[in-house]
C-alpha cells in the first residue's frame, strides 16, 4: 500500500497537494521491483508512466545484437515512460529491468494525461504541442536521411552495375556478328565436298580445344596468335587476323592446325577453321554474358536487401505491434 507520505518528500511531487498525490496514487498501481525482472521494453508503446519509490531499475538499449546498459533509475522520484499521454506514437526509449528490490508507481498514460489536463491545462497543452513538433521534425529528418541513403545506394549500385551491363551489351553485339559468321561458314562447308566423316573429325578437333586448359599468360597467348596467324596466311586462309585470336585463346597451337589441315585440306580448310573459330567465340561470349547477367542479378538482390521496408512489411509490423498491445491489455 502506497501512502501520500511516501511520495510527499520526493522533489518530483513537491508542488502537488496531498489531494493531487492521492489522486495520482489512486490512478496507478504499485509494482514490486524484482532483480532481473523486466518492467517495460524498448520500442513498445509507452502506455504507462513509471515513478520510482525505492529500489533501482536498470535501463538498457539494443545496439545491433548486443544490449548495452545506458543508465539507472536509482534515486526515488526518477521516472520513465508515459509518452503516450502526449503522443499516441510514443514508445519506450529503453528496456527497464529490476536491479535492486523496491517499489515503483505505475500510472497508465491515459490517466496521467487526464490528471495533467485537470491540474495544469496550459502545461499539458504545451507539452503535447512540443511532442507533436518533435515528432514532425524527427519524421522529416528520418525521411531526409532515408532519401540521402537511397541516393548514395543508387549511385553505388549504378557504378557497380555499369561494368557487367556494358560487358553484357558488348557480348550481345559481338555474338550477333559471330552468329552470322558461323552460319556463313556452315553454308560454305555444306556447298563444298566436305564429307560427314570429315566434319565429324573437325568437330572432334574443336571439342579438344573446348576441353583444353588454355594458358592465361597474355604474352604466351600473343605469341601463339602470331604463330597461328602466320600459319593461316601460309596455307591461304583468309581473314587470318580474325581467326587466330579465337583459336589461340582456346588453346590451339601449330600442331593442332596441322591436324586440322590433314582432316580438311584444300578449299574447305578456310571455312572449316572459320567455323571452329566462330563456335569457340560464341561459346566464350555466352559464358561472358552468363557471368555479366549473374553479377547484375547479385546486385539486384543486394538492392532488395538494403532498400527500406516496403508497405507490406510496414503493415505487418503495425499489425504485430497492435497484437502485442492488445495481448498485454488482455492480461
Amino acid at each position: 500500500m502506497l501512502r501520500v507520505e511516501d511520495l510527499r518528500s520526493l522533489p518530483l511531487f513537491g508542488d502537488l497537494s496531498d489531494d493531487q498525490i492521492a489522486q495520482l496514487i489512486a490512478a496507478g498501481t504499485v509494482v514490486r521491483i524484482e532483480p532481473g525482472v523486466e518492467l517495460f521494453h524498448e520500442g513498445e508503446p509507452a502506455d504507462a508512466w513509471w515513478a520510482l519509490v525505492d529500489g533501482a531499475i536498470e535501463l538498457s538499449r539494443r545496439a545491433g545484437r548486443e544490449e548495452t546498459v545506458v543508465g539507472r533509475m536509482d534515486v526515488p522520484g526518477r521516472w520513465a515512460g508515459g509518452f503516450r499521454a502526449w503522443d499516441e506514437g510514443g514508445v519506450y526509449l529503453a528496456t527497464g529491468r529490476g536491479q535492486v528490490a523496491g517499489r515503483v508507481l505505475r500510472v497508465p498514460a491515459a490517466a496521467l494525461a487526464e490528471l495533467a489536463r485537470a491540474w495544469f491545462p496550459f502545461g499539458s497543452h504545451l507539452i503535447s504541442g512540443l511532442y507533436r513538433t518533435a515528432r514532425s521534425i524527427e519524421s522529416t529528418a528520418r525521411q531526409h536521411q532515408s532519401l540521402v541513403a537511397l541516393g548514395t545506394l543508387a549511385a553505388g549500385i549504378a557504378h557497380q552495375i555499369n561494368n557487367p551491363a556494358a560487358a553484357a551489351t558488348r557480348a550481345i553485339d559481338e555474338l550477333d556478328a559471330t552468329y552470322r559468321t558461323l552460319v556463313s561458314s556452315q553454308v560454305l562447308l555444306a556447298g563444298g565436298e566436305l564429307s560427314a566423316r570429315q566434319f565429324a573429325a573437325l568437330d572432334a578437333l574443336r571439342g579438344e580445344l573446348g576441353s583444353r586448359s588454355a594458358t592465361s599468360d597474355p604474352l604466351t597467348v600473343s605469341d601463339l596468335e602470331g604463330d597461328i596467324e602466320d600459319w593461316l596466311a601460309d596455307h591461304g586462309v583468309e581473314r587470318e587476323w580474325l581467326l587466330a585470336p579465337a583459336l589461340a585463346a582456346a588453346g590451339a597451337d601449330i600442331a593442332w592446325c596441322e591436324r586440322a589441315a590433314a582432316v580438311i585440306g584444300g578449299p574447305a580448310l578456310g571455312p572449316g577453321l572459320e567455323w571452329v573459330a566462330s563456335t569457340l567465340s560464341a561459346t566464350a561470349l555466352l559464358a561472358e554474358l552468363k557471368e555479366s547477367t549473374a553479377r547484375i542479378s547479385e546486385l539486384v538482390a543486394t538492392v532488395k536487401v538494403l532498400l527500406p521496408d516496403g508497405p507490406r512489411v510496414a503493415a505487418a509490423r503495425r499489425r504485430d505491434e497492435w497484437t502485442r498491445q492488445h495481448t498485454r491489455d488482455a492480461r
